[in-house]
């Protein structure tokens, strides 16, 4: 999300930073307390669950950075139907669970069909696959038209704070992300779930809100694309 050089710090730059020092440790308004350190469970695209650690909260939009012991990191909000939070001794918390429609779209189209107990192995196998098939050509179709938008040749792009004269990019925007990264990370496989690829875009734009001041045309645009 790129942003004009607008001079000064100002009462948004002192907003902004504000509203920095409240991205903690901790979430509040899930159900319950959800510290950076706590395990999770995510449903991934083969119809399997995979632990993480919470690695990063981000309060002002209530996001979570889970990381994987491989290295892979994913974006998600909590309560939802893919995450499952644990105790200390691995076992599932009762979590809120969240019926946002990316959510539910994401549960729809990631879970393998098991709830009949009589079902053969091959036929499970063949509508997982269907359904994975089914999420990434939605997502794949819907990158296609957003990137395609006029509104969106800001976003295309990793933000260089270097480039627009805005050192204080990073201070202020803890976890960048553009459509560019988004469209790369799906290409190399590296999205798990449709309701993650939806988070990030949600994020770049959220990001572009946050740093550019109401009024400023890349603020107008991100909260176009945003809606």
């Amino acid at each position: 999300s790129a942003r004009r050089k607008m001079g000064g710090e100002g009462e948004g730059g002192r907003a902004r930073k504000a509203q920095k020092k409240e991205d903690g440790a901790t979430a509040k308004g899930t159900g319950e307390d959800i510290e950076v350190g706590t395990m999770v469970k995510m449903l991934f695209d083969d119809g399997k669950w995979y632990k993480g650690t919470i690695d990063k909260y981000l309060k002002s939009k209530n996001l979570y950075t889970v990381v994987f012991s491989d290295g892979d990191r994913q974006n998600t909000k909590i309560p939802a139907d893919d995450v499952q939070v644990l105790t200390a001794s691995g076992k599932v918390k009762a979590t809120p669970r969240a019926e946002t429609p990316a959510a539910k779209d994401a549960s729809q189209t990631t879970t393998t069909s098991t709830s009949r107990k009589k079902a053969a192995p091959n036929e499970a196998s063949d509508k997982s696959s269907a359904a994975v098939t089914g999420w990434k050509e939605d997502v794949r179709e819907l990158l296609e038209w957003i990137v395609e938008l006029i509104e969106a040749e800001a976003f295309l792009e990793p933000v260089d704070p270097e480039a627009l004269g805005i050192p204080d990019y990073f201070q202020v925007i803890e976890t960048p992300m553009d459509l560019g990264t988004v469209q790369r990370k799906f290409r190399t496989g590296r999205y798990r779930t449709a309701g993650a690829v939806v988070d990030d875009i949600r994020l770049t734009f959220s990001n572009a809100i946050e740093y550019n001041e109401a009024g400023n045309e890349i603020h107008e645009a991100a909260k176009k694309l945003g809606k």
